[in-house]
């Protein structure tokens, strides 16, 4: 269920949050962005507290070999601390194999 977007939203100064594409989607939803001072992370204390949590539950939880075998599950933390890992694979193992073949039907269809 949506609920619709905040009034407002606390951020660091990292790059994803002081990039074009999440200034122009603030302005578009009429989200107000405030930045904290740079070196304060107490100004946004709660989602410090939830990266901290995110990073000790989850992160060091999972073992990653490289880097190529973290992005080969091409799972976000979130999907695998939420127990949704698994799901979205088999979906999109599904969704590749309809892929290829939708693709080679077309190609038969084209070569004949």
């Amino acid at each position: 269920m949506f609920r619709g977007y905040p009034k407002e939203v606390r951020t660091d100064n990292g790059p994803e949050f002081t990039c074009q594409a999440f200034m122009t989607w603030a302005q578009k939803h009429g989200i107000k962005h405030i930045l904290i001072e740079s070196g304060s992370p107490t100004q946004n204390a709660y989602i410090e507290s939830f990266n901290g949590t995110f990073r000790d539950e989850c992160l060091d939880e999972n073992w990653f070999e490289s880097l190529e075998q973290a992005r080969q599950s091409n799972l976000t933390p979130a999907d695998v601390y939420f127990g949704r890992g698994e799901s979205i694979l088999e979906e999109r193992r599904a969704i590749k194999e309809q892929t290829i073949q939708s693709r080679r039907l077309q190609h038969q269809i084209e070569t004949v």
